[in-house]
């Protein structure tokens, strides 16, 4: 029963420290376009081949000494990725800020992404697709007023207004249609 009692709660770490690794590389990989908008292919790569450089180390470090067992390597490997994935908070950009810091006054987006090209660049309109990333990051935060484009609804607004129109309608109530599947019934 003890034995038993052990694998379940070994099988409830290992979930949680998967989750701990999953919300970490979708926090490293989640912040690459905004590293550099131009060089999103070199960032993307340069994350990927440091991560498989830090599982290397770490698979080295703690597995790999005789007396040390495979638990205790276990144990400090979920540490050193909780540590390192809460490093990620640490990060800050002037135009936003970060997780403790307030952005930085009189800066913006379009002045970040442009400063990556010449005026040559800037003059034969290279630098156009970082400006557009630019205002599509503002549209998506619900700020039309600052994009240039006042007027057109972002994604969020429009649907939200679908909806209170559908429900206006009686439209999103709930739903028969899957009702069979489940059993009879409605499905909500």
């Amino acid at each position: 029963l003890l034995l038993l009692l052990l694998l379940h709660c070994q099988v409830v770490m290992l979930v949680v420290f998967s989750f701990c690794c999953q919300m970490g590389c979708g926090a490293v990989f989640g912040i690459v376009p905004f590293v550099s908008k131009r060089s999103m292919g070199t960032v993307t790569g340069v994350v990927a081949a440091i991560a498989n450089l830090g599982s290397a180390v770490t698979q080295a470090a703690f597995f790999s000494h005789p007396d040390v067992p495979a638990y205790t390597g276990f144990y400090w490997m979920g540490a050193s990725v909780i540590c390192l994935s809460a490093a990620t908070s640490l990060l800050y950009w002037p135009m936003w800020g970060g997780m403790f810091g307030a952005k930085k006054p009189g800066t913006s987006e379009e002045r970040y992404y442009i400063s990556e090209y010449s005026s040559g660049e800037r003059a034969a309109g290279l630098h156009l697709p970082a400006l557009a990333f630019a205002h599509e990051a503002r549209s998506e935060r619900d700020d039309v007023s600052c994009c240039g484009t006042p007027g057109r609804p972002t994604w969020r607004q429009r649907w939200r207004q679908w909806r209170q129109q559908r429900q206006q309608q009686g439209e999103l109530g709930c739903s028969t249609t899957l009702a069979p599947a489940h059993g009879g019934g409605s499905v909500c």
